[in-house]
């Protein structure tokens, strides 16, 4: 079976029914690095496979690195923002899976949403 495309992940993401607690709306923003998904009360973010100077997102170990690293340093910076890394997983079937319970596919950054006027 081949790995969803980015694309499937993407489209999963921005159904409000596979993020946990979110409202009937996803908006997305995308940024150089990243797409953000945010729900109502919390915030994904995925970072985009790709290497750019010192960053490289390229393959899933940095990803998760990378991810581990923003919450530790986010912690520091923004206590109560930071939920941790969470990882985006595919069942046998095919199914896609925000949390445990597959093989691990990829990583995401969760945070707690802040309002637009503190962003």
């Amino acid at each position: 079976m081949q790995p969803p495309t980015q694309e499937q992940k993407l489209a999963f993401l921005r159904r409000a029914a596979n993020l946990p607690g979110s409202a009937a709306r996803i908006e997305v923003i995308e940024t150089h690095f990243a797409w953000i998904f945010l729900g109502s009360g919390h915030a994904y973010k995925l970072r985009k496979p790709l290497r750019h100077g010192h960053m490289d997102y390229r393959s899933l170990t940095r990803r998760r690195r990378g991810c581990r690293t923003e919450v530790e340093l986010g912690r520091r910076l923004a206590p109560g923002v930071y939920d941790g890394v969470v990882p985006l997983t595919v069942s046998r079937s095919g199914r896609l899976k925000l949390g445990t319970g597959g093989r691990i596919i990829d990583y995401l950054v969760k945070m707690r949403r802040l309002p637009a006027a503190s962003m």
